[in-house]
């Protein structure tokens, strides 16, 4: 029995300590992009972010009450339900990470990473064109 609480316990808290940071990060990043739309940060949406965390707490526990049934039961010995609600909670925080650095920057991430990507490329062949310049210069 020890063994399953320590199996569960462990998921749980990595989990929660994820789920943590991620609110943090969307906390950050939406005061930014509210201040940034010239809107008003009220201490009712920084009250939210409590209600959140309390929420995405007890779905953690929830997670870690069906993985002690699946243990108990011997069908595996993964913590599979904390890790999947984990999953949907952290999809939730991260699409809202990026549709508040889409108002700040007004591009979404991906579009952004597309366009360091290209011009990372578009930079490797200049200098490639420039070695060959040097190189039949000497």
């Amino acid at each position: 029995m020890l063994q399953i609480l320590m199996t569960i316990s462990v998921p749980i808290v990595l989990c929660s300590a994820a789920m943590f940071f991620l609110v943090v990060i969307d906390t950050i990043s939406g005061i930014y992009a509210a201040k940034k739309c010239g809107e008003a940060i009220k201490s009712k949406s920084l009250r939210r972010v409590l209600l959140k965390l309390a929420k995405y707490s007890a779905l953690q526990l929830v997670g870690g009450c069906f993985d002690i049934i699946i243990l108990l039961s011997s069908i595996t010995n993964i913590a599979f339900a904390t890790l999947l609600f984990t999953l949907m909670n952290a999809s939730v925080e991260l699409y809202s990470i990026f549709e508040n650095y889409k108002k700040i920057d007004g591009v979404y991430p991906c579009e952004k990473i597309k366009e360091l990507a290209n011009d990372v490329k578009n930079n490797k062949e200049a200098l490639e064109n420039l070695g060959k310049i040097l190189t039949k210069q000497q």
